[in-house]
């Protein structure tokens, strides 16, 4: 379905809501707190070897 809706640019946030659902049923309840279900941190895109832009 978000490859229907969205070319699976909300994955990562349907499936942190999956595991917010999830989790509390099979997790420990001390985990809870230190388990991260919200999106990664979007990856930072290289510019370059030497720190200036990429050729076109």
């Amino acid at each position: 379905m978000s490859e229907a809706f969205s070319g699976r640019q909300d994955l990562p946030a349907r499936i942190s809501t999956l595991w917010r659902l999830l989790l509390p049923g099979i997790a420990a309840p001390g985990m809870l707190p230190r388990l991260r279900t919200s999106c990664p941190p979007e990856p930072e895109i290289p510019t370059g070897a030497f720190g200036g832009t990429a050729p076109a």
